[in-house]
């Protein structure tokens, strides 16, 4: 009986001591977060020039989510992200331009890819002058908890076309494979290997 009285008081408490989720609302350049009666407002200038908000999407322990800022041009690129932290009641921003990016909130990871020809005519004369060049091209991972980056792969004038599956695996194409071949690494080898 004792321990059932234990139980139930455990229980209890915890409901009674349970963070209540933040409600986010999202309009043109605002990000609003109304958490414990307070308002917390995010207000974007430069970072929302010809982008778009996304919807809010949050990590596995609903401790951070992130807004993506996609662009509206067509062949514009970049990976610029606004997160909000529950814990610390604050905003922060990371913007890298002319680079493509892919993110997974659930598990606080994004990749970005520096190949800038993505979705242009290879068959033109600066893509040719390009592979002359023969530039070195980084594949980087990144922890959305504080942003640091690794370079996890790089090669000259390769893209890596990554992204996030569904259970959270970073894809991308294999420059050391035969041609078409994927890499695929779990969101915890990432951290464990790179993010110590």
């Amino acid at each position: 009986m004792e321990k059932l009285f234990t139980t139930l008081l455990f229980f209890l408490s915890s409901l009674l001591f349970a963070k209540e989720k933040p409600q986010v609302l999202i309009q043109d350049s605002k990000i609003q977060v109304i958490t414990n009666g307070k308002s917390i407002v995010y207000t974007c200038t430069k970072l929302c020039e010809s982008a778009r908000l996304s919807e809010a999407k949050w990590n596995k322990e609903e401790t951070r989510f992130y807004v993506s800022l996609e662009p509206t041009e067509p062949y514009e690129y970049w990976f610029r992200i606004v997160a909000f932290d529950t814990e610390k009641g604050a905003f922060s921003e990371f913007s890298i331009e002319d680079i493509s990016g892919t993110f997974n909130a659930s598990n606080d990871l994004a990749a970005i890819n520096d190949f800038p020809f993505l979705g242009e005519d290879e068959s033109g004369p600066e893509y040719k002058e390009f592979q002359k060049k023969g530039t070195l091209i980084k594949l980087e991972v990144i922890d959305l908890k504080n942003f640091k980056r690794y370079v996890i792969d790089e090669k000259k004038t390769f893209a890596f076309y990554p992204f996030f599956d569904q259970a959270g695996f970073l894809n991308y194409s294999n420059p050391k494979g035969p041609k078409g071949s994927l890499v695929k690494i779990s969101p915890q080898d990432l951290r464990s290997k790179y993010f110590k």
